[in-house]
């Protein structure tokens, strides 16, 4: 099951994009569903979003050695800074497996089952998110 989905930065989910069946591309499945950004905003995005730059947006990507050269050190503490910034979605995505469904292997028929699950899975993790902020 591919899908994309944006992490707010305390680990709220504003956004969840359609499942899609079988293995498909990062880019490719960004390309496919015609996303539109904030204008003017840096967009975070890991390395299967390479060539990926929606209109009015800067996508930040990590910054990769060339061959056969050593990353510099500027590069590396840009690599660090960028994914301190990432973990947060990876958090996310971990709160929102805490349903095991959506990490096993998905055997529903249907595509709107399917995305029923994501969104049931993913309100849950915003619930739990909202409930956590009121102690």
């Amino acid at each position: 099951m591919c899908l994309q989905l944006q992490a707010h930065e305390h680990n709220w989910v504003p956004y969840l994009s359609p499942t899609a069946e079988g293995s498909l591309h990062d880019k490719a499945l960004a390309d496919g569903l015609e996303l539109e950004f904030v204008a003017d905003k840096d967009l975070l995005a890991d390395l299967g979003f390479v060539g990926y730059k929606p209109q009015g947006t800067q996508p930040c990507l990590p910054v990769k050695k060339l061959p056969n050269q050593e990353l510099s050190e500027l590069g590396k503490q840009f690599n660090q800074l960028l994914a301190s910034i990432r973990v947060k979605v990876e958090h996310v995505m971990a709160g929102i497996k805490r349903v095991k469904i959506v990490k096993d292997k998905v055997r529903l028929r249907t595509e709107l089952v399917r995305n029923q699950v994501m969104c049931i899975a993913c309100g849950w993790q915003n619930l739990r998110v909202s409930n956590r902020n009121l102690s």
